[in-house]
């Protein structure tokens, strides 16, 4: 997918790309939800190494992606606040 190099398509290109973040972190919120689901049910059933490969799974993941996101969004409303300014 080509982006638009005019201001006014950067600009909604920049709000897509920030309303795909959200859509992402909940996807990975929802994937981590799971994950400690079935931990807490299964908890009895799993050994120490299981439980440290869930967790370690987890970060990779799911928790890394989630501050990704949030990290990229921070970022892009950065960029949009300055071109309202603009």
């Amino acid at each position: 997918k080509q982006v638009n190099l005019k201001r006014a398509g950067r600009i909604i290109e920049l709000q897509k790309a920030q309303k795909q973040t959200i859509k992402y972190e909940i996807i990975h919120l929802i994937f981590l939800l799971i994950s400690v689901l079935i931990v807490v049910f299964k908890y009895r059933q799993l050994s120490t190494l299981q439980w440290a490969l869930i967790i370690a799974i987890n970060m990779y993941a799911n928790v890394y992606p989630i501050f990704l996101q949030r990290y990229n969004r921070v970022r892009i409303l950065r960029i949009l606040e300055k071109t309202k300014k603009l």
